[in-house]
């Protein structure tokens, strides 16, 4: 028998139930969020249909494995505290789960700053900063399997792989916040229609929202996952994939607040367009600078459309995007 003294329960058990619960409660929320989405959003396109559907599956695996492993070690070894420390296969799948998660979301994220950007490089780099976790990850897992210690992970080789892997998480969460923030201020910027410089100001805030609770989560998780040497950080890591899951969806289902918006700006563009025909039609003599303000209106109109068209994150853009814009959607 090992001479260390077996730790106590609420360093070990305690923040794996806490976790499982609070884990449980997001999974639910991500199912009703992917409800909500698939009942309001039936004419997005079937990419994003598809990866909604796979970050769900990723989400019930994510919640099975642990489910599988909590219940193995509660219920199936019960009274046997060693199995804690060399917990089934299961929990280590949970990495797995949430590596491929992180990649779909923050790709979905990655193809929004290409397209708001339009620098391929930028959202390249941003894409392979969110699938190094998972390449560190499988690593973990190749040696949690051959050992069979979870104690192996929080000692020697492990813990510096976990704490590297941990220690990305927050950098490449920040990253691709960082970019889509610094873009939209340049949008503001180069824009004087106050309703576009307010609809882009809503996404900024918006954007730092959805990011700042998964990005505060995992900072939480390295922290302990250095100074203490028990299972704490666990109870951070399992509720990090979902908080993850959350982004993506509140991102898609908080469409809602703008379309009213992009629908009111559209209707006064065909209306202008309209004034000015009825008006070139009569033969006015000031054809020219109706003209002109028409084309400075445009421009206005085609920023907030663009704006329009990042909030809505469709990769199949309709034709009447392309009719109203003279720059093209960028998502």
């Amino acid at each position: 028998m090992s001479d260390k003294p077996f730790p106590p329960p609420y360093n070990t058990l305690g923040p794996v139930v806490i976790g499982m619960a609070f884990s449980t409660l997001l999974f639910g929320v991500v199912s009703l969020q992917t409800f909500n989405y698939y009942r309001n959003f039936l004419n997005d396109s079937w990419r994003l249909k598809a990866l909604v559907g796979i970050v769900w599956v990723l989400e019930l695996g994510h919640s099975i494995s642990a489910w599988h492993g909590f219940f193995l070690i509660v219920v199936t070894f019960y009274g046997q505290p060693a199995h804690i420390l060399n917990p089934p296969v299961t929990v280590e799948l949970i990495s797995l789960f949430a590596g491929i998660l992180v990649i779909f979301v923050q790709g979905f994220f990655c193809v929004r700053i290409h397209r708001l950007s339009g620098k391929k490089w930028l959202a390249i780099f941003c894409f392979v900063l969110a699938c190094s976790p998972l390449f560190i990850t499988l690593k973990i897992l190749q040696l949690f399997i051959s050992s069979g210690k979870f104690s192996t992970l929080l000692e020697g080789e492990g813990k510096v792989l976990v704490s590297v892997a941990t220690a990305l998480v927050p950098v490449e969460h920040g990253a691709v916040a960082g970019v889509l923030v610094y873009y939209l201020l340049k949008m503001k910027r180069n824009n004087s229609f106050p309703r576009t410089r307010s609809m882009v100001d809503s996404i900024i805030v918006w954007t730092i929202e959805t990011t700042l609770a998964a990005t505060l989560v995992s900072v939480i998780e390295l922290c302990l996952l250095l100074t203490r040497k028990d299972l704490v950080f666990f109870s951070f890591y399992i509720v990090h994939g979902k908080l993850v899951s959350n982004t993506l969806l509140t991102s898609l289902n908080g469409r809602d607040r703008f379309r009213d918006r992009g629908d009111t700006q559209a209707s006064r563009s065909e209306a202008y367009g309209l004034q000015f025909t009825a008006r070139n039609q009569k033969g006015s003599q000031n054809v020219k600078d109706l003209e002109g303000s028409a084309t400075a209106f445009d421009r206005r109109i085609s920023q907030s459309v663009v704006v329009k068209t990042f909030v809505e994150s469709t990769t199949d853009p309709s034709p009447e995007y392309d009719k109203r814009t003279s720059d093209g959607p960028i998502v």
